[in-house]
């Protein structure tokens, strides 16, 4: 697949058929959460929803970080978002807290505002978010830029990361419903088509192995982009994690070359089991997901799916030329993210 056509194709997506297995998806997804506390919301590319528990509140955790950078790209904008520069001290690089910044620049260091948002969205980096919260876009204005946007549902941003790692109870402050993360994850990626929105995008399309054991563990490697933001809250005295949660754009090309995606969010509370046991359920959530929406789909156009999408595609892409997508400007945008985030070697 040729990943960097398939990103432009993002910028004008088209809905796909509806699967007519969702019910026995449902099904499926209530086997695998058994008697655990797993809330459950998908956003299907034709506006249909499945949500299991999908309107209780759950800790988001660093999930945050993705509702931080939607409030950021609206009140900055392009080019702004593009090309402000940010001075990162030493006395912003706080320890005991998660932080690949500080562990390779401890002196601190210079960078475009791109970089810190890679650090936070994709590298989970706590530090490059309360940077941003504390440069840009505070928690509160976070959580008041987002319900500007919309009736997505229930959610809150209050605190920062500095704040909940001094005292763990606070990331309850941090809140959302499964359904309202899809919710206002799907309009970012399927709506929001400001210049601002596409850095985010492009910054959030670098694939790490952070967070590789969960929503994308479930999808066969080389065969969609994951756009995700994992939250993992705080070990308790009992052995249980406070939170295990994922959220994701899933975006792939089926075989007769049009775009595919789906909105897949899974939080999980007060997992008692290993945290390996807790992201094998959410990896096997995202593959049911997977195996529902895109292999029925394949199935009902009279395809294999055991040659979806690899062989089909075996030495010719079929994604879309880039041309047939968005503006040039879109293009140009997203080409000079990838080449300094996400892609620094190529050409």
């Amino acid at each position: 697949m040729n990943m960097r056509l398939l990103l432009f194709s993002l910028l004008t997506l088209a809905a796909t058929a509806a699967s007519a297995s969702r019910p026995r998806l449902a099904e499926d997804i209530m086997r695998i959460i058994g008697d655990d506390h797993i809330g459950v919301a998908v956003i299907f590319s034709d506006g249909d929803t499945l949500a299991l528990d999908g309107n209780s509140p759950f800790e988001l955790q660093s999930v945050a970080k993705f509702h931080q950078a939607v409030a950021l790209a609206n009140k900055i904008g392009y080019p702004a978002i593009m090309t402000d520069s940010v001075t990162v001290t030493s006395a912003d690089l706080l320890p005991n807290t998660w932080s690949p910044l500080r562990a390779a620049y401890p002196q601190g260091l210079t960078l475009t505002l791109p970089n810190l948002l890679y650090q936070s969205l994709v590298m989970s980096d706590n530090n490059a978010a309360d940077i941003i919260f504390d440069r840009y876009v505070s928690p509160s204005e976070t959580d008041s830029i987002l319900h500007a946007l919309g009736s997505f549902g229930s959610y809150g941003i209050a605190v920062t990361e500095a704040q909940m790692h001094d005292d763990p109870a606070l990331s309850a402050l941090n809140y959302s419903t499964p359904l309202a993360t899809a919710r206002l994850m799907d309009h970012f990626f399927t709506a929001d088509t400001t210049a601002a929105a596409t850095v985010i995008r492009a910054v959030m399309s670098g694939s790490v192995p952070l967070g590789a054991a969960r929503i994308p563990a479930g999808i066969p490697t080389g065969q969609a982009l994951v756009f995700h933001k994992t939250g993992t809250g705080f070990d308790r005295p009992d052995g249980s994690i406070s939170a295990l949660n994922d959220a994701a754009f899933v975006c792939y090309t089926h075989p007769d070359g049009s775009t595919g995606y789906y909105t897949l969010v899974i939080f999980m509370a007060d997992f008692a089991g290993a945290r390996a046991d807790g992201e094998q359920k959410i990896a096997d959530i995202s593959q049911a997901v997977w195996n529902s929406t895109v292999l029925e789909r394949v199935k009902a156009m009279n395809a294999s799916a055991t040659v979806y999408p690899a062989q089909r595609r075996a030495g010719t892409s079929t994604a879309p030329d880039a041309e047939s997508f968005g503006s040039a400007l879109m293009s140009t945008i997203f080409e000079a993210v990838l080449d300094q985030i996400i892609f620094p070697d190529s050409n």
